[in-house]
C-alpha cells in the first residue's frame, strides 16, 4: 500500500465507544500492512479490523493484544459463497499506557497493528464523613487514568474513630489497600467506632480487711461503674474517682468476679473483670508445750471448715526434719508423738478448690520429762461459744498444776492437745460433751468434762 491511509471509525451510538484514529501504512514487504490505532487507558473498545482491511476471517498470527482486549468475529452477510465474518477488537482496555503490537492474518497476507494507549485523567474524590481530609470533609485529586490513586489520611475530631481507610461505598467496612483509577470515582472513609481501654485485675483481701486497687483506662477520664458485684454487694465495692474501694467486712472466703464498665462519650463502653480472693481463714492457734513422748493433736479452725489440710514441713530447733517428725494428717487433724526435746515449727496448708491457698505454722515446745513428779492436778474448764461462729467454742482451762499434756476429746476423738486452750466447730446442734483430760508428769491421768448444748443449725458451705 501507497502512502499513509488514515481511517477514522465513527463510534457505534448503541455502545457509547470511543473510535480510535486508525492510521494504515506500507508494511516492510509485499504481503504486510501496518496500522495504527490509538486508545485511552480504560476506554471501551469496539473496533471493526474488517472495515479497516477490507478482509474478513482475520486470526492473531503472532503478539498478544493489550490487556483487557479481544478477537470477535460476527456473522454479518450471507453470499452466495457462505456467510460473511467481520472481525472486531473488543474489550475494556485494562493495559498500561504504552505502545503495544501484534500481527493477523487471513492466510494470505499479513496485518501488523501498532496500538497506543495513552492516559487520559480522571478525578477522584475524597469523602471523609464523620472525619476531615486535608482539612475539608470532601477533597479531590485529578490523576491519570489507570494510575493509584493517593489514599490520603483521614483525621477525627475526637479520639472516639480510627480511620481504616478508603472504601468505593459509603456503608463499605472494608478498606482498600490500593485503588487504580480508570474513570471518575468517590472513595469514603471507612471508621471503626473505639472501645474505652480498661484492664482486668486481681486482688487479694482477707475478710474483714479493706484494700483499694486503682484502675487504668484509656481515655484515662473515662467515668467507671459497677456493672456487676458478682455475689458482693455495694457496700463491699465502691467506686471513688479511678480506684476501687473494697471492704471484705462479712464477706465469706471464696473468689468474687466484679465487673467494671468505662464509658466516655462517642466511645464504645469497655468491660474489665476484678477478680477477688478471699483467702480462707485460719485461726491463729497459741505455742504449744508438752513434754517428750506425748502425743501432739491439733485440728486447724478454717473458714471454710471443710478445708482439707496439708503439711508442708517440721524443723526442729530450726533445722528440717524429715519425714515431718513422725507427724501426719488424720482427716483434717495434725497428730503424731514428737519425741525429741526442743521447739518444733509445723507448717501446713490449707487449701479448697475455688479459694486462695493459705499456710500457717504452728510452734510446739518439747520439755524433757521428769523422772519424778508429783501428780497432775485438774483445774477449771470454760466454754464460751462466738459470738459471729456459734457454733464455734473456745475452750479454756485453768487452775490446773503438773501437767505434761493436755488432751480435748469429744466422743473419744481427739481434737486438740498441748495446750490449755482449744478451739471446736461443732458439726450440728444437738448435746455434747467435751472432756480435758491432763497427762501428768508423773504419768499419771486425770480427767474432767464439759457438757455443750448447741442450738444454732446452719451449715456452711463454700462459698
Amino acid at each position: 500500500m501507497n502512502g499513509i491511509i488514515r481511517v477514522t471509525m465513527i463510534a457505534m451510538a448503541l455502545l457509547m465507544v470511543m473510535a480510535p484514529a486508525i492510521i494504515p501504512a506500507d508494511g516492510s514487504d509485499a504481503y504486510t500492512n501496518t496500522y495504527n490505532l490509538e486508545y485511552e487507558v480504560g476506554q471501551q473498545v469496539d473496533t471493526d479490523i474488517t472495515e479497516i482491511t477490507g478482509r474478513e476471517g482475520l486470526f492473531l498470527y503472532s503478539g498478544s493484544l493489550p490487556e483487557g482486549l479481544q478477537l470477535d468475529m460476527d456473522q454479518v452477510e450471507k453470499t452466495w459463497y457462505g456467510w460473511k465474518y467481520n472481525t472486531y477488537i473488543r474489550g475494556t482496555l485494562a493495559a498500561q499506557q504504552g505502545t503495544y503490537s501484534f500481527t493477523l492474518s487471513d492466510d494470505s497476507n499479513f496485518y501488523r497493528f501498532t496500538v497506543l494507549v495513552y492516559a487520559g485523567e480522571c478525578t477522584v474524590t475524597y469523602n471523609a464523613g464523620i472525619g476531615l481530609v486535608n482539612g475539608n470533609t470532601t477533597w479531590s485529586e485529578t490523576i491519570s487514568k489507570g494510575s493509584y490513586a493517593s489514599l490520603p489520611q483521614a483525621t477525627h475530631s475526637s479520639g472516639a474513630y480510627t480511620f481504616k481507610g478508603w472504601a468505593v461505598s459509603a456503608t463499605s467496612v472494608d478498606a482498600l489497600s490500593s485503588f487504580k483509577a480508570t474513570s471518575n470515582v468517590t472513595l469514603y472513609a471507612v471508621w471503626e467506632r473505639n472501645i474505652v481501654q480498661i484492664s482486668d485485675s486481681t486482688a487479694t483481701v482477707t475478710s474483714g480487711q479493706t484494700a483499694s486497687l486503682p484502675m487504668h483506662s484509656d481515655p484515662a477520664d473515662a467515668m467507671l461503674s459497677v456493672s456487676s458485684y458478682g455475689g458482693l454487694s455495694q457496700k463491699n465495692v465502691m467506686i471513688e474517682s479511678h480506684d476501687i474501694e473494697l471492704d471484705m467486712t462479712d464477706v465469706l472466703p471464696g473468689t468474687y468476679h466484679v465487673l467494671i464498665e468505662a464509658s466516655y462519650t462517642g466511645y464504645i463502653s469497655g468491660e474489665a473483670e476484678i477478680t477477688i480472693n478471699v483467702p480462707i481463714t485460719i485461726v491463729k492457734p497459741i505455742e504449744y508445750v508438752l513434754s517428750e513422748g506425748d502425743l501432739f493433736s491439733y485440728t486447724p479452725v478454717t473458714n471454710p471448715t471443710n478445708a482439707s489440710i496439708s503439711l508442708v514441713s517440721v524443723t526442729l530447733d530450726g533445722n528440717q526434719v524429715s519425714g515431718f517428725a513422725g507427724l501426719r494428717v488424720e482427716d483434717r487433724t495434725i497428730t503424731g508423738t514428737l519425741s525429741s526435746v526442743g521447739t518444733y515449727a509445723v507448717t501446713y496448708t490449707a487449701s479448697m478448690e475455688g479459694y486462695v491457698d493459705v499456710s500457717n505454722t504452728v510452734f510446739v515446745k518439747v520439755n524433757e520429762r521428769q523422772a519424778s513428779a508429783p501428780a497432775p492436778v485438774m483445774g477449771i474448764i470454760t466454754a464460751t461459744p462466738r459470738a459471729t461462729e456459734p457454733r464455734v467454742y473456745d475452750f479454756v482451762l485453768s487452775g490446773y498444776a503438773n501437767a505434761s499434756n493436755i488432751i480435748w476429746s469429744i466422743d473419744q476423738r481427739v481434737f486438740a492437745t498441748s495446750s490449755a486452750t482449744a478451739l471446736y466447730e461443732f458439726p450440728t446442734s444437738g448435746a455434747f460433751t467435751v472432756t480435758c483430760t491432763i497427762a501428768g508428769l508423773d504419768e499419771s491421768f486425770v480427767s474432767a468434762t464439759v457438757d455443750i448444748i448447741c442450738l444454732d443449725n446452719y451449715y456452711r458451705e463454700a462459698a
